[in-house]
């Protein structure tokens, strides 16, 4: 009874904002003109509220992969058991305001103390734990009824819920002196990092990841990690989508150790000839920076524990291209789903293994041909739902569990 109350208070308020004046704040006045004038001022530089910025230092994307030290972890590829990983899942320390300028000054601060905050988990929703109100609508951005109507890039600031995390981890000893990267996988609507009270950096989108290198701000012992996340930015009016609106940091987060010269990306491409009885896997390595030590780069495919294909080639530069042909592959269709395991090591010039990264693959051919869409040269309907990655409960935070239970 209490959330249908609030839903028909919402309803009442859009009701008024929609028709009444545009609410005045640092990024508004009332006159168009000047409003625009003056906002372009203020806005200028400040990442959440500057369409010319969508992230600083941020880590470029790439294909979603965790890398392990050994091929004795890989057995159940799991991420999760991975040495080079360590979760940040779980309890931080929790401030929520309706306005980012009513956080408390010094968040960031090593000496800040947060003791009086509550605890929330990560991932999870501000909303559906007490903190701000759900909305849905399916049309329009979810803060008109506070400007009266969109006004790109300009968002509300004086009504902009807005949240602070907090926490202390430990890195482990054999991490040291190592690349570290952060990567907290989504935040909604925008992400600003500090480590040891040093500002990091900020990423936009809510639904990638923002991945940052943390190596040169952590220390030995005791670290913390501080991050604020707002519920609107201007990157919002690239957001609008018929679904329930909610804020907070959605997936998985962790700090994941890597070697000097790493893997920064995999790029696996499956190739079928016409008559589908030749495959070829093209994978791409890209490099965190060229390596001046001799290095190999070995992949692999297994197909049911069986070796199907490897080849190794000395590392060159940044990035190389990698070709292997595979003969009578097993097709992949939605009937079918067969799968490869792609395994990509990296080998000192000890013949040490430096890292290890296991994806799998499956080659298939998608076209369309007088009309028709095939897949593999046969003809294919297609049936779906659109799910928008929410669930009655956990709202955008989605597990593992859950989506085979949809499926």
């Amino acid at each position: 009874m209490q959330f249908v109350n609030k839903l028909v208070l919402i309803l009442l308020y859009s009701l008024i904002f929609t028709f009444g004046h545009a609410q005045s704040s640092v990024t508004l006045t009332h006159g168009p003109r000047k409003m625009q004038q003056l906002d372009t001022l203020v806005r200028k530089g400040i990442p959440w509220l500057d369409e010319t910025i969508t992230e600083e230092n941020r880590l470029p994307m790439h294909t979603d992969f965790v890398t392990f030290p050994n091929t004795s972890q890989i057995v159940n590829s799991d991420w999760r058991e991975s040495s080079a990983y360590l979760s940040l899942n779980g309890p931080w320390r929790f401030k929520w305001a309706d306005s980012p300028s009513k956080l408390p000054a010094n968040f960031e601060s090593l000496t800040y103390d947060d003791h009086l905050w509550a605890n929330f988990q990560v991932p999870a929703n501000w909303e559906l734990h007490g903190y701000g109100f759900p909305m849905y609508t399916t049309s329009g951005f979810e803060f008109t009824y506070l400007i009266g109507k969109p006004n790109p890039p300009i968002v509300p600031m004086e009504f902009n819920p807005t949240a602070v995390y907090r926490r202390e981890v430990v890195i482990p000893e054999d991490w040291q002196g190592k690349p570290i990267i952060l990567h907290i996988g989504a935040a909604k609507s925008n992400l600003s990092v500090w480590v040891n009270g040093q500002y990091v950096g900020y990423g936009e989108d809510s639904k990638l990841p923002s991945e940052f290198d943390v190596t040169t701000y952590l220390r030995k012992g005791k670290n913390l990690i501080a991050m604020r996340v707002m519920r609107w930015g201007v990157a919002n009016y690239l957001e609008d989508q018929d679904m329930w609106r909610l804020s907070g940091i959605t997936r998985d987060c962790y700090l994941l150790v890597r070697q000097p010269i790493y893997l920064r990306d995999i790029q696996l491409s499956p190739t079928l000839n016409d008559s589908f009885d030749e495959g070829q896997l093209n994978t791409k390595l890209i490099f965190n920076q060229s390596s001046q030590e001799e290095l190999e780069a070995e992949v692999s495919l297994h197909r049911n524990g069986r070796l199907v294909s490897v080849k190794t080639v000395k590392v060159s530069g940044q990035e190389m291209d990698i070709a292997q042909t595979i003969e009578r592959p097993a097709l992949w269709s939605a009937e079918m789903p067969n799968l490869y395991r792609v395994t990509v090591k990296l080998i000192d010039r000890e013949g040490k293994l430096s890292e290890i990264v296991p994806q799998q693959v499956g080659f298939r051919r998608v076209e369309i041909k007088e009309g028709q869409l095939n897949v593999n040269g046969q003809p294919i309907l297609i049936k779906g739902i659109n799910r928008h990655e929410t669930d009655p409960v956990t709202g955008h935070v989605i597990s593992k569990e859950n989506m085979l239970r949809d499926v």
